[in-house]
């Protein structure tokens, strides 16, 4: 059986294909300890990121990460790096929520770090994104939306939405999942500050799993290099997956 070092060996030998993933974390009023508390665990989001790549030396070879924070507007709190390299960032609840804010970062994001990876000799496979929000949005991001999942923006990424915490209707996770991401709520009876923190370790779970899976031999730069760990998913009642 292969060890980590000779399957790193390996994936050097091989063409350098990168999975860039982005996290993108609603730290809006809403998510105070006035409110639904879950600020802390949102904090908890690049320790654990990193403490992940350190135990999985193939997810930190394989998958780059970008940390986006996002109220009323929307900036990049930890640029594309690997998971040992991320920049700490401390959130602070605040403002409302604009997805068209975080949508157009998005957009314009996954171009200029897709031209940097390309420049440093990578191949790159489709971007996963994950947006995490626990309300619905103040804006109508319909056109910032509708340019990121473009059939004709090459980068398009598959989007996966976490609606966080028990104010946040099933229609907004539904509608801004795009491509081959999948949609999830908080289940009833469960805390968000507790639906967080375990919905990113899933998340951490199906990268180490996806990275520890592909193969750069027959891939192309619109292969999805990110799949769910169904098996994370089903083991946990703390998240509601929703059939959209």
């Amino acid at each position: 059986m292969a060890t980590d070092t000779q399957q790193l060996e390996a994936l050097e030998a091989d063409a350098k294909y990168i999975l860039p993933v982005y996290i993108a974390v609603d730290h809006s009023w809403s998510m105070s300890p006035a409110e639904n508390n879950a600020i802390d665990a949102a904090n908890s989001l690049i320790p654990t990121i990193i403490r992940t790549c350190v135990k999985n030396p193939l997810a930190d070879e394989r998958a780059r990460f970008c940390v986006i924070g996002f109220n009323d507007r929307a900036r990049v709190v930890s640029p594309l790096a690997r998971g040992t390299n991320l920049a700490q960032h401390t959130f602070e609840a605040s403002s409302g929520t604009s997805f068209s804010e975080v949508f157009r970062l998005l957009r314009s994001q996954l171009e200029a770090d897709y031209s940097s990876l390309k420049a440093d000799g990578y191949k790159v496979y489709r971007p996963a994104v994950f947006l995490i929000t626990d309300g619905e949005p103040l804006d109508d991001p319909a056109s910032a939306f509708a340019e990121l999942t473009d059939p004709n923006f090459d980068r398009r990424p598959n989007l996966s939405v976490f609606g966080l915490g028990h104010n946040v209707p099933q229609e907004v996770v539904e509608t801004y999942t795009a491509g081959k991401g999948r949609a999830f709520l908080t289940a009833d009876g469960s805390g968000a500050s507790e639906a967080l923190g375990g919905f990113i370790e899933i998340l951490m779970q199906s990268i180490v799993s996806s990275t520890a899976k592909v193969s750069s031999g027959d891939a192309s730069e619109a292969d999805d290099g990110f799949k769910w760990d169904d098996d994370a998913i089903a083991d946990e009642d703390f998240l509601l997956e929703i059939e959209s």
